[in-house]
């Protein structure tokens, strides 16, 4: 028998040029490599809605924003339908590529982020 592209995995296996343990560890790898795309697709659709409302008259005037709703921030949470990870991780990729700034915000006054905890970080245009 000849192997060329018409050649079925099964024939492989039987062949015993392929045990199904491989088959059993590739279908494993496509499996999470599929998974992965599928969690950066959902960051980078989370990352274009954070924009477009950031971009939006109706957030115009707002100048802090922050995942949750605050006192004196606009929460993302509120706008987006996903969890808190994933809003993070998109705002981690927006900060990255400098469409948002990170900044820390105490009584009204910005500081760098590394000087105030976590419940003290706010979002705002770049």
């Amino acid at each position: 028998m000849t192997i060329n592209n018409q050649t079925t995995i099964q024939d492989l296996v039987n062949l015993g040029f392929v045990s199904a343990d491989q088959i059993a560890k590739w279908n494993k790898r496509a499996a999470r490599d599929e998974a992965r795309n599928q969690s950066r697709q959902l960051v980078q659709g989370t990352a274009e809605a954070i924009m477009a409302l950031l971009e939006s008259e109706v957030q115009a005037e707002k100048k802090y924003f922050s995942v949750k709703k605050t006192g004196n921030s606009v929460g993302f949470m509120d706008f987006v339908e996903t969890d808190r990870a994933t809003v993070l991780k998109a705002l981690t990729l927006l900060v990255s590529q400098d469409k948002i700034k990170k900044i820390g915000l105490v009584a009204g006054v910005e500081k760098l982020p590394s000087e105030v905890n976590a419940f003290q970080i706010r979002y705002t245009r770049a």
